[in-house]
């Protein structure tokens, strides 16, 4: 009888614990600029995700747009991070993603190219390749994110190898991408090195490294 108390107590306890992490992750998602129709396909509150463990969240703030970003390019963004310990888990997910993916690459392919502030990317390259690279970009599902400027996780190692700095073991789903027009405050700088069929737009997905613990699930908008 003990035990069964005992037992009920602590599933009980673990549905709170859940229940309040899941609403403190959807008051953090709504702080960022982001509209929720780019990052719907991240983990819920469901059995699918209940083997992952939540992270950390980090993108643009919503009503805290730097400077830098006013003068140069770079992508409205959001990223969350989980850890699943659990390899035929991961192996799962990676299944389901391939199965509605647009766009499936790994992180080592050199058939994409990246996205991120210009900054950034001005010091790896200069603006010529820029220019040539995207002119030879076809939509934006083939835009990945230039992760290791836009998303500072301390639990991955980036490879600078890589284009888009993951580890090379990486699997990366694109879910959702496509061109759009001017967003009012959100994505309204004009970047001349993007051609007009991708000046604007947005790519979205998750990135799954079957021999590490990590997803990362990620928006863009620009």
């Amino acid at each position: 009888m003990k035990n069964s108390v005992l037992l009920l107590v602590l599933a009980f306890a673990t549905f709170l614990v859940t229940s309040c992490q899941d609403v403190n992750r959807s008051i953090m998602r709504k702080s960022y600029i982001l509209p929720d129709s780019l990052y719907g396909f991240f983990p819920q509150n469901e059995p699918l995700y209940s083997d992952l463990i939540f992270n950390t969240i980090i993108g643009t703030p919503r009503n805290d747009r730097s400077l830098s970003s006013l003068c140069m390019f770079s992508p409205d963004y959001m990223g969350e991070l989980y850890t699943c310990s659990d390899s035929l888990k991961r192996d799962q997910l990676c299944r389901m993603y391939k199965k509605i993916a647009i766009r499936e690459f790994t992180s080592s392919d050199d058939n994409y190219f990246v996205i991120g502030p210009e900054y950034g990317l001005s010091i790896k390259y200069d603006s010529s390749f820029l220019e040539e690279a995207y002119v030879k970009i076809h939509d934006c599902s083939y835009l990945l994110p230039y992760f290791q400027e836009l998303f500072d996780f301390n639990e991955i190692s980036y490879d600078t190898a890589t284009l888009c700095t993951l580890p090379s073991s990486y699997k990366l789903f694109v879910l959702k991408a496509g061109e759009c027009p001017v967003l009012s405050n959100i994505n309204s700088y004009e970047w001349n090195l993007l051609p007009q069929n991708v000046r604007h737009g947005y790519n979205c997905g998750v990135a799954i490294n079957p021999k590490s613990p990590y997803i990362l699930y990620w928006a863009l908008l620009w």
